[in-house]
């Protein structure tokens, strides 16, 4: 096993005396909740004669058999790749993995009997074997069939500096991986090796109490307080800053701000959010690189609908004055309209009871109880968008979804995009569709439970948008609505 690799001792005594790590080391969102230090100890995981019992020494690889190679005289066959593992610099409390590929190279079936670190590894190294189909022991060997291969992780996680030699040079940390079997002389070994360097950079860390998986509409429960500084620095974190990226429409906010430690972050639609965090200590160091945290928002209503839409016009402030105001509906067949444009059938997008928009956000169509009627989960209150409505357990009946441009503000058209998920899947979107002050889009009929979707059409073959209309307009004797 080599004991030092000059490059490596070069660039690592320059890190442990400067900013932050190469690009050679773990990333700060890498880095371990334990802010306390090791010191080299005993193993974690030590490999005994119980790999294979009654067969000692140790082999890199099996040699051949009277000149022939494994193939070819069909006994068991061990190959590890790499033959060695260099982690070379990785932050101090921070951690990084590398995979270790045993494979059967002979013509005989490989039995493993056992992988662990060697008695005098350094502790800082451990293995992860939860990607085999079972730990392998004497008793209950692991198999692999010839030609075929396996992979563990070797992870290194060091919680204290390496030391220097007289020369300046940083002393590596080494263990042994050694794996027995039925392939000649056994346990085989891999070495392994890495340095620890040190930071004077604070190390910046997220956590989400509700974890990475959930609903539109959830308040998440950021944290930075675990951020610390570089190992074997002093000082305190002073100073947060967060920043997300979000899917398109989205208007979610950090509350309080985005400058505290702790903040709330109500996700308001589906898709990917990536939060990112830097931290400052007490000399305003900023931590190198930002830590990232993603979030996956997964609808899981039955009917899950989403509108957002941008007016070029509008600058998306609250503080100077409400903007683009579009309001999302879903409409029940047995409502009942007026005959606005004076076709002869009624327009049903006005009637309360039968629409679930900001006015009514909770209506009652089903059977007595929650759990059947739709909700208005977001409605829109500053003109910045977005609305959503979700719905579990719908009636078996066809509903319609429109799109009202009740009012600019004064910032002219604007272009909606309206997504539909289905049971947690997005089967249906229509995008930046342009909208006059007063239009109102009927989008698509949803037919339940097939739960078939149809775009609804106007007379020129386009998107069915109807004109100035007009809220308390009203002409003629209200008509029943449905069934559409």
């Amino acid at each position: 096993m080599r004991s030092a690799l000059a490059p490596l001792f070069f660039v690592s005594v320059a890190l442990a005396f400067s900013g932050c790590p190469w690009s050679g080391g773990g990333s700060e969102q890498e880095a371990t909740d334990s802010a306390g230090l090791d010191v080299p100890g005993g193993p974690p995981d030590v490999v005994t004669d119980d790999l294979l019992p009654d067969v000692t020494g140790q082999n890199d690889v099996m040699p051949a058999t009277d000149g022939l190679s494994p193939e070819l005289v069909g006994v068991p066959c061990i190959a590890a790749s790499p033959g060695e593992l260099d982690f070379g610099g990785v932050q101090c409390l921070g951690e990084k993995t590398l995979e270790l590929t045993i494979e059967s190279c002979g013509a005989v079936p490989l039995e493993l009997y056992g992988i662990a670190l060697s008695p005098g590894s350094q502790p800082a190294f451990s293995l992860d074997l939860s990607g085999l189909a079972h730990e392998p022991t004497p008793d209950a060997p692991l198999t692999i069939p010839p030609g075929a291969a396996v992979s563990v992780q070797v992870v290194f996680t060091p919680k204290s500096a390496s030391p220097a030699d007289d020369a300046g040079q940083l002393v590596l940390f080494e263990a042994t991986v050694m794996i027995g079997s039925n392939a000649g002389e056994s346990p085989a070994s891999v070495p392994v090796q890495g340095a620890s360097v040190t930071i004077e950079a604070p190390v910046a860390l997220i956590q989400c109490q509700e974890g990475s998986e959930v609903v539109p509409g959830t308040v998440l429960h950021l944290s930075g307080n675990e951020s610390y500084q570089g190992c074997e620095t002093e000082g305190a974190i002073t100073k947060w800053e967060w920043d997300v990226a979000r899917p398109q429409g989205s208007s979610a906010q950090f509350e309080p701000s985005a400058g505290v430690a702790d903040p709330t972050f109500m996700v308001d639609l589906a898709g990917i959010y990536t939060f990112s965090l830097v931290v400052y200590d007490e000399s305003n160091t900023p931590s190198c690189f930002p830590t990232e945290y993603q979030v996956w928002v997964v609808p899981q209503a039955d009917i899950h609908i989403e509108l957002f839409w941008h007016t070029p016009s509008d600058t998306d402030d609250p503080s100077v004055g409400p903007g683009a105001d579009v309001d999302l509906h879903l409409q029940h067949p047995f409502g009942l309209g007026y005959d606005h444009d004076g076709d002869g059938q009624p327009d049903c997008w006005m009637d309360v009871d039968a629409n679930c928009f900001w006015f009514n956000p909770t209506p009652d169509w089903g059977e007595p109880g929650p759990g059947d009627d739709p909700l208005m989960l977001f409605s829109d209150q500053e003109g910045t968008g977005p609305e959503v409505i979700s719905f579990d357990n719908p009636e078996a009946l066809a509903y319609l979804v429109g799109v009202y441009y009740y009012s600019d503000h004064g910032a002219g058209d604007a272009w909606a995009t309206v997504r539909l998920f289905l049971s947690g899947q997005l089967v249906f979107e229509v995008s930046d569709v342009q909208l006059a002050p007063y239009d109102i889009w009927t989008v698509f009929r949803i037919d339940w439970p097939t739960g078939d979707v149809a775009l609804v059409s106007g007379e020129d073959g386009g998107y069915d948008i109807q004109p100035d209309f007009k809220e308390g307009y009203f002409v003629g004797d209200p008509e029943t609505c449905g069934p559409f």
